[in-house]
């Protein structure tokens, strides 16, 4: 736990951004104000896991991860964050980063 109490996240979200019901897609990250190109929007954490253990996850998490390398993923912890709500899209104006902080990699849309 952080101070006061508050649980440690593993990602986050620009508070220009807000998570929100998506229809048939269910929910997804919608801007809320205007996002200048090159701002963070997200940065998406979590644990790496190999191909044969992601295989073993519920659908949730297997559809809440991201493959970063041939055989590996970033699976996002068991409870949801805004930042598990990032959607694919056919005409994207967000791309991903990878930075290593503390020598874990960290996932951040920009």
């Amino acid at each position: 736990l952080l101070p006061r109490g508050r649980p440690m996240q593993h990602s986050w979200l620009t508070p220009n951004a807000e998570l929100r019901e998506a229809g048939a897609k269910g929910r997804g990250v919608f801007a809320t104000a205007a996002i200048a190109a090159g701002t963070s929007v997200s940065v998406f954490g979590g644990y790496v896991c190999d191909l044969q253990e992601f295989h073993r996850l519920d659908e949730h998490r297997q559809t809440h991860s991201m493959q970063i390398d041939d055989g590996l993923f970033m699976v996002c912890d068991e409870g949801e964050e805004p930042a598990d709500f990032l959607n694919h899209s056919c005409d994207p104006n967000c791309y991903a980063k990878i930075l290593t902080i503390d020598g874990k990699k960290k996932y951040d849309w920009h």
